[in-house]
C-alpha cells in the first residue's frame, strides 16, 4: 500500500474558474474507461453534469446580474463537492499509490521530506550584555531549524567540566546569573527533527 494522499483543494486561491472547468474536466477524462477505477462514486454522469452546468454559469455571470454571479457560486461549490466525494473514491481505490492517483487526474499532496541534520550556525556572536552578569548570544537564521540550543561553561576547561544547556526557539538568548570577571565559553547548534547537533564555533568571553 502507497502513502500518498490525494489533494482534495479546489479553493479560489488555486483554481480560478476557468481552471477549475479545465481541472475537472481533465478529472472526468482520465477517470472514464480507467482500468484503475472500475465504478467511480459519484458517477462521471453527474460529474459531467456539473462540469457543464458550472461552465455555463461562467459564460452568463460575465457582465451579468449579482443573481448570475451568485448562482455560478453555487454552481462551483456543487461542482467542488462532486470533486471532494470523488476523491476520497479515488484514494482508497488507488490505495495510496502515487501512479494509480495521477492517472485520475487528481494531484497528490506533497509528502514532507527528511530535513536531516541541520548544518552549522553562521556568524555566532557572544555580546556583552547592559547589565552585569549578562551576555546575548545569537546567530543568523537556520533553516529548517524548531529551536536553538546553547551550551556555555567557565574556563579553563578539564575532564570534569560542566556545561550548562538552555533551549530558545528563537537564534538570540539573553544568558544572565554569570559571575562577574569569570571567562566564559559559549557555543550553539540548531534543532530539528534529527537528534544530532552541528555546534558552533566555541567562543571565550570575560564577563563584566
Amino acid at each position: 500500500m502507497g502513502s500518498f494522499t490525494v489533494s482534495k483543494n479546489f479553493s479560489t486561491g488555486k483554481y480560478s474558474d476557468e481552471a477549475l472547468v479545465t481541472k475537472s474536466q481533465v478529472i472526468h477524462d482520465s477517470l472514464n474507461g480507467n482500468a484503475h477505477y472500475p465504478t467511480p462514486s459519484p458517477a462521471l454522469t453527474d460529474l459531467q453534469t456539473a462540469i457543464t452546468d458550472f461552465q455555463l454559469s461562467i459564460v452568463k455571470s460575465k457582465d451579468g446580474s449579482k443573481e448570475e454571479t451568485a448562482d455560478k457560486n453555487a454552481k462551483r461549490q456543487i461542482l467542488v463537492n462532486l470533486l471532494q466525494r470523488l476523491s476520497y473514491y479515488v484514494q482508497i481505490t488507488s490505495m495510496g499509490e502515487e501512479t494509480i492517483i495521477l492517472s485520475s487526474g487528481f494531484d497528490v499532496n506533497k509528502q514532507a521530506g527528511t530535513v536531516g541534520i541541520l548544518p552549522k550556525p553562521e556568524n555566532f556572536k557572544v555580546t556583552v550584555g547592559d547589565n552585569k552578569g549578562t551576555v546575548e548570544l545569537s546567530c543568523d537564521a537556520v533553516a529548517n531549524a524548531s529551536f536553538y540550543e546553547y551550551q556555555y561553561t567557565k574556563l579553563p576547561l578539564s575532564a570534569t567540566s560542566i556545561w550548562t544547556m538552555r533551549t530558545a526557539t528563537k537564534r538570540k538568548l539573553l544568558v544572565e546569573g554569570l559571575t562577574s570577571g569569570q571567562q566564559y565559553v559559549f557555543k550553539m547548534a540548531a534543532g530539528g527533527s534529527d537528534p544530532s547537533r552541528t555546534w558552533s564555533d566555541e567562543i571565550s568571553s570575560f564577563i563584566l
